[in-house]
């Protein structure tokens, strides 16, 4: 096996996982309660990504094979660089989340003044 039929087909099998990882996230039914309601539907897009990078890591490798700056090469780099940019975009998100500042909670309402019943 060539190392350009060996990448085409790692190729083809790191697009089947990214491509699962997102299809997971859309049409698996969330379960769950409360706040682990959806839960398994981002471990299911986090799994199939993890694989993907996987695969990405092996992708790179057999790049490596190729002739420096062929066409094949370079193809080789697109799912490292997807990967490097979702661990970027997940970071950027928990640093959102963790940097922001929210708006103050509103004051509570005053409380409503009572009058003591009249007994008697």
């Amino acid at each position: 096996m060539t190392a350009n039929t060996l990448l085409r087909f790692a190729l083809l099998v790191w697009a089947l996982a990214f491509a699962a990882s997102f299809a997971v996230f859309v049409l698996v039914p969330a379960t769950g309660d409360s706040f682990t309601r959806g839960l398994n539907r981002v471990m299911g897009f986090l799994g199939w990504q993890a694989v993907a990078a996987v695969l990405a890591v092996a992708v790179w490798t057999i790049g490596n094979r190729l002739d420096r700056g062929g066409m094949g090469r370079r193809i080789s780099r697109v799912p490292a660089a997807l990967a490097g940019l979702l661990a970027a975009g997940i970071v950027a998100l928990f640093a959102d989340a963790y940097l922001a500042h929210p708006a103050a909670p509103p004051a509570p309402p005053p409380k409503a003044t009572t009058v003591p019943p009249q007994t008697g």
